[in-house]
């Protein structure tokens, strides 16, 4: 054999080596896989999942954000880099979304800088000043420093919301949200001035909310007046009296609620069933069991709303 016949089996060696050793190499970094070619060809069209927010777990760090930890969908409020000075001139803006609006107040109720409480008392104050209608920029104002001093249950505030609700030339929105706002904070002073305007004889939305503040300040001294409004004709006054009514837990009220179950329909049967769950006595316990078996049977009743809200308690 020649030479070059020789050159020849060599290099065809070499590239039949050198491609053998590149399929080896391969196919160490690439284990076949188990799954079938047409499953494999469909995983592609599935579509993933969205990821979380750019920066939630830094945000989810601070104290004053809360996010529920079995939601895998994060979503972070647009204003939460922002500082608080420039969300609470956003509040000023009567052309403020009432989403943007809500989305601010919650922000700056929850978030545990104590000088915001400072600034929301001066919005108080500056609030007082002029309570005319035609200062529609400040009443929206007012009523958001309102809403975010009941959402941080700052004491130091009541006092000049009870001017505010007190004064000849508030508004009826603005007076709804000073008493829901009280009812948040919850102490002696508050209690005792939302018991004294009930007392005076408020009426329509601005009695129920009285009654729904002082149900969530949990005032028991007022039980007596709620227990009377279950005979009311105002079907709203009747239901914040069968909410506050579970929240104090007021055990006088269960028969009064088997009563009235049977004269009502729809939500006010779900409000009752929640506030015997709230009761938790015995006498509660017994009637809600009545009350769930009668509600399973669809054949006895077609209150289709309350089957869905005793089912919903399981």
């Amino acid at each position: 054999m020649n030479r070059k016949a020789k050159a020849g089996v060599v290099i065809t060696a070499v590239i039949l080596i050198t491609f053998v050793l590149i399929y080896v190499h391969r196919s160490a970094r690439s284990p076949v896989s188990s799954t079938p070619p047409d499953i494999k060809k469909s995983s592609t069209n599935i579509r993933k999942a969205p990821t979380l927010y750019p920066g939630i777990d830094e945000v989810k760090s601070r104290k004053h954000m809360s996010f529920p930890e079995e939601s895998k969908h994060a979503i972070v409020p647009k204003n939460v880099h922002r500082k608080v000075s420039t969300l609470i001139n956003d509040l000023t803006d009567p052309k403020l979304s009432k989403v943007e609006r809500n989305r601010i107040e919650h922000l700056l109720g929850s978030n545990q800088d104590k000088s915001i409480d400072k600034e929301i008392r001066i919005m108080l104050e500056d609030g007082l000043l002029d309570l005319s209608e035609q200062n529609r920029a400040g009443m929206a104002r007012l009523t958001s420093a309102i809403r975010i001093a009941g959402l941080r249950t700052d004491s130091n505030s009541v006092e000049g919301i009870i001017n505010i609700c007190t004064h000849p030339e508030t508004n009826e929105d603005v007076r709804m949200a000073g008493y829901e706002a009280l009812g948040y904070m919850g102490t002696e002073t508050a209690n005792e001035f939302l018991r004294k305007e009930l007392f005076l004889g408020q009426t329509g939305f601005l009695q129920s909310q009285i009654v729904l503040s002082l149900g969530t300040a949990e005032d028991r001294e007022s039980s007596q007046q709620f227990l009377s409004y279950l005979d009311h004709p105002d079907p709203d006054l009747r239901d914040s009296a069968i909410i506050s009514l579970g929240k104090i837990k007021e055990v006088r009220a269960v028969p009064k609620f088997k009563e009235l179950y049977e004269k009502t329909t729809g939500s006010s049967r779900a409000l009752i069933v929640q506030a015997l769950r709230d009761i938790g006595s015995l006498d509660a316990s017994d009637l809600l069991s009545k009350i769930s078996e009668e509600a399973m049977n669809y054949q006895y009743t077609k209150d289709e709303y309350l089957v869905s809200r005793i089912r919903s308690y399981e």
